[in-house]
């Protein structure tokens, strides 16, 4: 082959090359929404099933709700960043609402509950959640509440 087929077909050999390993490459999504998710317990730290546990953007005034699973766990996805009021409900339970809990965009929110005994009509109101700490590297899925860090 003289020099410059040569040079045409290692170009588009090189060309082709390129355009396969490009086109192989899956397309790295941007992520725009978060999670808030938790486990509820009684009073003597027993999981709750069934419990209904509901999410309500507080700005916009949308509301998710989602039971509990056998483990006592929820888990609400696809949240847009925001302020949310979670709330759970179960009967035999007073009602549990925490206010202002914060949601970023690709944040995993961990909102707890320890239930007391007590009528539906009575409400324990938790008024404004700990902020939450920022973690530098992705270590752990969760942020934690300053509340739940033990001061020793």
């Amino acid at each position: 082959m003289p020099k410059n087929k040569i040079d045409i077909f290692a170009s588009a050999l090189v060309a082709s090359f390129l355009f396969l390993s490009l086109a192989s490459t899956p397309a790295i999504a941007q992520v725009t929404t978060g999670s808030i998710l938790g486990t509820i317990h009684d009073s003597t730290g027993a999981v709750v099933p069934n419990a209904t546990v509901t999410i309500t953007d507080t700005a916009k005034g949308t509301i998710t709700s989602k039971q509990t699973d056998a483990s006592g766990d929820y888990n609400v996805l696809f949240l847009i960043p925001g302020t949310y009021t979670v709330s759970v409900e179960m009967p035999g339970f007073k009602r549990s609402v925490s206010s202002n809990v914060v949601l970023d965009i690709d944040q995993k929110a961990r909102v707890d509950f320890d239930l007391e005994a007590g009528g539906a009509t009575e409400t324990v109101q938790v008024n404004t959640a700990p902020p939450l700490l920022r973690q530098p590297f992705k270590s752990t899925p969760f942020p934690l509440y300053s509340a739940s860090i033990a001061q020793n």
